[in-house]
């Protein structure tokens, strides 16, 4: 492929072993479907007050929601960890599933700051003073 971006797609890789005389040993192949841009969850830039990266900025991410038994609004913390060297944070869609409101935080320094946002599953966001 020579480093080119392969588009999306369904497509099928197959191993093969050979003996010394080029002869078949074995085999194996796997299908997979390939999509370049995520297209579920959340995904989260932060940046720091002056606009410049934030990496490294701890992010949590809350799954509100209102719970019968209880009869009140619950936070439930199904994402927490640090933005990346580019200051994104990929929550996927197995843990934002898609049409929920989840709450999220962002805390970081130079200078400190503390982010609190509302984002709804799937999309692309980023986080800045309001």
């Amino acid at each position: 492929m020579g480093g080119s971006i392969i588009p999306d797609g369904s497509y099928t890789i197959q191993a093969r072993s050979l003996n010394a005389l080029g002869e078949e040993l074995a085999s194996q192949t796997y299908d997979f479907k390939l999509a370049n841009q995520q297209n579920s969850g959340l995904k989260i830039t932060v940046n720091k007050p002056d606009a410049s990266i934030a990496a490294g900025a701890q992010v949590a991410v809350y799954h509100r929601y209102y719970h019968n038994k209880y009869d009140q609004i619950v936070y439930e913390r199904v994402w927490e960890g640090s933005a990346d060297i580019k200051g994104q944070v990929i929550v996927p869609g197995s843990l934002a599933k898609d049409g929920n409101d989840y709450v999220v935080t962002a805390l970081g320094t130079e200078p400190n700051f503390f982010y609190y946002q509302m984002l709804r599953s799937p999309g692309n966001y980023t986080l800045v003073v309001l």
